[in-house]
């Protein structure tokens, strides 16, 4: 006899935050990256208007850049592991969903036969001769 079940994906409240909070922090990260970078790029603007020289402009730009790529990779490399571990936890989640809906048909299964079986006992004890 084939069982056709049906499943369902039912995230709990909890499960809903950690993937938004999951979402957020490589949102948080680049917003965190913006506002930095705007603010060195607009202390890069007055120092650089302050400069008499090309040579001496120059130089700073490159310091900056070189420093901006950093932070742009610091940034790139958490956004990276963040994603990671959401990814992770999003597979647990289902895995452990899959689980639970999977556990709680074996008990009903065993419940239905435990039922069935107390019923054919009653009738065996109310009737032993099958009469």
């Amino acid at each position: 006899m084939e069982n056709n079940k049906t499943y369902s994906l039912n995230l709990s409240a909890q499960m809903i935050l950690g993937l938004i909070l999951s979402v957020l922090v490589p949102i948080g990260g680049a917003v965190y990256y913006g506002i930095t970078l705007f603010n060195d790029l607009t202390s890069t603007i007055e120092e650089v208007k302050k400069m008499s020289s090309v040579e001496t402009r120059i130089i700073v730009l490159e310091d900056r850049s070189r420093s901006t790529e950093r932070q742009l990779v610091d940034v790139m490399m958490s956004n990276n592991r963040a994603l990671e571990k959401a990814n992770e936890a999003y597979g647990r989640a289902i895995e452990a969903s899959s689980v639970a809906k999977s556990t709680a048909d074996k008990i009903t299964d065993t419940v239905t036969n435990v039922k069935d079986e107390m019923k054919q006992l009653r009738k065996a004890m109310v009737n032993p001769l099958n009469n």
